[in-house]
């Protein structure tokens, strides 16, 4: 295992994001510093740091999501009142930056899911605090109301393989579910023995598997299209803690090496 030490490591609230070979860093404060617009990126091809453009909004605590060789970033906190009111959308190719008003009738979003070329929104009513969800066509940039069940990942990792969405729930022990697109309901895959997956988890996913990354980034793997259930537990594989320490992840990225 190689490890890589972030030049932002020092920050809390950062988002990371990933495009292709790159890795990025972006936003983030700490006790002595407010929040930053500062962009970072790691290259595996040449396993190099460099500066990215600023984002046009200083942010930490934000959503983000990569579609299509952009990012997305909305909410969090930042110096003005701009930060829960925008969003900033980072083009790769140029390396820079466009901001433009909230289009979504609720400054509230907690999640953002890329899927099916467009962001599926994930808010909390500041009202009653339930949660609700939306989706976003980036091509008009417009944003509509859509099935709330959907919103039940606010707080779970998602993954997407092949434009299907599946989320590892973990309240209850540890059940993978899959969104039924046609129903419109989240369905369970199969459980998972929380002895084996450590968690909290996060979760990745490399062509038609899905990788459940635990404490002490333990992993096991889900062959998607052979998984099978016995009395209602999923078959997998799995690999021991690869660090000592009993850490958990925060967040989980694949990248092209």
């Amino acid at each position: 295992m190689h490890i890589i030490e972030p030049p932002c490591s020092g920050r809390q609230g950062v988002a990371i994001e990933a495009l292709d070979k790159r890795l990025f860093f972006l936003g983030g404060c700490s006790l002595l510093h407010d929040a930053t617009d500062e962009v970072y990126c790691y290259d595996a091809s040449s396993n190099r740091w460099s500066t990215a453009a600023p984002m046009p909004t200083p942010r930490c605590y934000f959503v983000s999501a990569s579609l299509s060789e952009k990012l997305y970033i909305a909410g969090g906190l930042g110096l003005t009142d701009k930060s829960p009111n925008s969003w900033d959308i980072y083009d790769s190719g140029t390396d820079s930056w466009c901001s433009h008003k909230n289009p979504m009738l609720t400054p509230d979003i907690v999640k953002f899911v890329a899927l099916d070329e467009g962001l599926v929104t994930i808010h909390q009513a500041a009202w009653n605090r339930m949660y609700f969800a939306g989706i976003y066509d980036p091509l008009d940039r417009t944003w509509r109301g859509t099935e709330n069940e959907i919103a039940r990942c606010y707080s779970s990792p998602t993954v997407v393989v092949d434009g299907t969405l599946y989320m590892l729930e973990q309240k209850l022990g540890t059940t993978l579910m899959i969104w039924q697109k046609d129903t419109k309901e989240w369905v369970m895959l199969g459980r998972l023995s929380d002895k084996v997956t450590r968690p909290p988890c996060q979760l990745v996913a490399i062509g038609r598997k899905i990788y459940v990354i635990g404490r002490g980034l333990s992993i096991v793997t889900i062959d998607v299209d052979t998984a099978a259930r016995v009395d209602g537990f999923l078959v997998t594989s799995s690999s021991c803690p690869l660090v000592e320490q009993d850490v958990s992840p925060e967040r989980s990225r694949v990248i092209t090496i």
